[in-house]
């Protein structure tokens, strides 16, 4: 580019006096169809060309260029600063896409499709994202999700109010809906496989509901599950349904999940053969605060989890809640647990409890404390139902009872009393215990009348 666009050297002298030519860069002016002018620029071997042009600014070839040192182009408004409040208005408008090589500055809020980025209208350091809802009348794939991060949420046409802070978060996975995940790697897989299989199919009736016989499927009523490879009644084959357990070896077909909509197979093709049955997984309703979070997780539910590396091989479990880092990481599968820093918890079983290393419940109708335990106020017991403890059943004791009800002399020790038949007395009673004298063929028992330890005969035998 010149110098200047308007001519590095001025014509002096009279109208008969002629600039040389490897010096003329004469402005022209503007024309009928442009408001800009042109310029005649030579080089030093006198070729020449002609550039539109206007004061600093070159275009060429859809390019525009400065010549100015700091090679900055400002494009001001004429009279007061035209402010943007749509993408028809503002000082610079561009109607296309726009590409920038390097970064970008603004001053104010910036506004993307109905999305404001910037610190807010109003007050100081703030972090402001927030978008307008659209009314949704029908619902569509792919809808009221936050994806903040790398490789996260990447299947994003198939999810559904679903917030996701962090890189590798559900990165692999689709089909998600009403989870929160907030750290890397966390949750990473959800997603990932949309059905397991369970049996396969030896049968099939063409009946009102359809039902297909599966030899020990091990579902429950209301199963979520998917037909697939089903010879001759292939009306079935890649359709999901609703089940109803008619026994251990067949499943009734419903279209929805409270059952009301029977599959109708009267008018179908008879089964002929084969037939693969799959259970569609759950993926939805999961919450994970932390980094590699269940990052294997691919089916579960209503799963709780904050804490990082928590829960880091559970692959298959609903209804959990750990909380802590590293809790549960020798947990693959189980469901209904309940961990808070614990490192008692069993893996493959379900409902289990577990707090720190002091409280453990086996998901059985069994707990176990693992350290001293104070109960109550200090209520007295008057009945089975009363006091600090009560206790439906029987207990089991290892160690030694003691008592304020007990005798002072016994250091209020509670014990079963002892049974000893022989002919000289116990060396090693205590009170209450019974001694059968085979001397003198009596029933003692060994008593303390208030001043004294002594065995009282009881009865002769």
């Amino acid at each position: 580019m010149a110098i200047l666009l308007s001519g590095s050297k001025l014509r002096t002298g009279g109208s008969g006096e002629f600039l040389p030519l490897k010096d003329a860069q004469p402005q022209l002016p503007a024309t009928d169809s442009t408001t800009t002018g042109f310029t005649l620029i030579t080089n030093n071997v006198l070729q020449t060309r002609y550039a539109s042009s206007l004061g600093n600014i070159e275009f060429n070839q859809s390019s525009m260029y400065s010549n100015q040192s700091k090679g900055t182009i400002t494009i001001l408004a004429t009279g007061t600063v035209s402010v943007s409040t749509s993408t028809a208005t503002g000082t610079l408008v561009v109607q296309g896409g726009v590409g920038i090589g390097r970064n970008l500055w603004v001053k104010e809020d910036i506004h993307v499709n109905n999305l404001t980025i910037g610190r807010g209208y109003e007050g100081k350091n703030n972090i402001v994202i927030v978008g307008k809802a659209d009314t949704i009348l029908v619902p569509v794939a792919g809808q009221e999700n936050l994806s903040i991060g790398y490789n996260t949420l990447q299947s994003l046409d198939t999810a559904h109010r679903t917030i996701a802070i962090g890189s590798h978060i559900f990165s692999t996975g689709t089909y998600i809906a009403d989870s929160i995940a907030i750290g890397n790697k966390t949750m990473e897989n959800l997603g990932a496989i949309h059905s397991v299989f369970v049996k396969s199919i030896t049968g099939a009736t063409q009946a009102n509901p359809v039902v297909i016989e599966v030899i020990g499927h091990g579902l429950s009523t209301g199963s979520h599950v998917i037909i697939t490879n089903l010879g001759g009644m292939t009306q079935l084959n890649g359709n999901e349904y609703y089940v109803n357990a008619d026994n251990a070896n067949h499943l009734s077909l419903y279209t929805d999940i409270i059952l009301s909509s029977k599959v109708d197979g009267t008018g179908y093709t008879a089964y002929a053969n084969s037939g693969t049955l799959s259970r569609v997984v759950y993926s939805n309703n999961n919450i994970a605060i932390g980094n590699d979070t269940a990052p294997k997780l691919i089916d579960g539910e209503h799963n709780f989890f904050i804490g990082n590396r928590t829960a880091k091989d559970l692959s298959t479990g609903s209804y959990n809640f750990f909380l802590g880092t590293d809790v549960g990481n020798n947990i693959t599968q189980g469901s209904g647990i309940i961990s808070i820093g614990a490192e008692t918890i069993i893996d493959g079983v379900d409902d289990q409890i577990g707090i720190g290393s002091v409280f453990y419940y086996n998901g059985t109708g069994t707990s176990e404390i693992y350290s001293s335990l104070s109960v109550g106020l200090g209520e007295a017991a008057i009945s089975t139902s009363s006091g600090a403890l009560m206790v439906t059943g029987g207990v089991g004791i290892s160690g030694s009872v003691y008592s304020a009800e007990g005798q002072a002399d016994e250091n209020y020790l509670i014990y079963t009393p002892r049974i000893t038949i022989s002919t000289t007395a116990p060396t090693d009673a205590r009170i209450g215990d019974f001694w059968i004298n085979t001397t003198i063929s009596a029933y003692l028992q060994y008593i303390n009348d208030g001043g004294n330890r002594l065995w009282l005969q009881v009865s002769s035998i």
